[in-house]
């Protein structure tokens, strides 16, 4: 799936993230882009479209497949983008440079987060 050119962080969370205040969970679902709640809803109308002929082990539904899946890209999408904004600053912090956490070690990093995300939602949410 290609990914909207919009940032998912809008200004308005942003500066919220950036106050200090403790941000609640309906302040962040408010803030996200609509392009990518979009994303979002269309990766699980694709996985309930598409996978009617799917073979499933016994008592995962295909509604929970697609649950976790959208949950999950959510999970990385958003943990993608902070992670992307706050390595550099911390390096920055340590008095590193930032261009060393800008280029594999953050792939590495995000790519190890989202597989993480996905296996996790899935283990929460599905009985395998």
């Amino acid at each position: 799936m290609i990914m909207t050119t919009n940032p998912i962080l809008t200004p308005d969370l942003l500066k919220l993230i950036n106050s200090g205040d403790i941000i609640q969970p309906r302040e962040v679902v408010e803030d996200v882009h609509p392009a990518e709640m979009a994303d979002f809803i269309g990766a699980f109308a694709r996985v309930m479209l598409l996978g009617n002929n799917s073979t499933l082990p016994v008592g995962v539904s295909l509604a929970w497949v697609g649950t976790a899946i959208s949950i999950a890209l959510g999970l990385q999408v958003v943990s993608s983008t902070l992670i992307g904004a706050l390595l550099p600053l911390i390096a920055t912090k340590l008095k590193l440079d930032p261009a060393l956490v800008a280029s594999p070690a953050l792939t590495t990093i995000v790519d190890i987060t989202g597989l993480l995300l996905f296996f996790g939602t899935a283990k929460l949410l599905l009985p395998v």
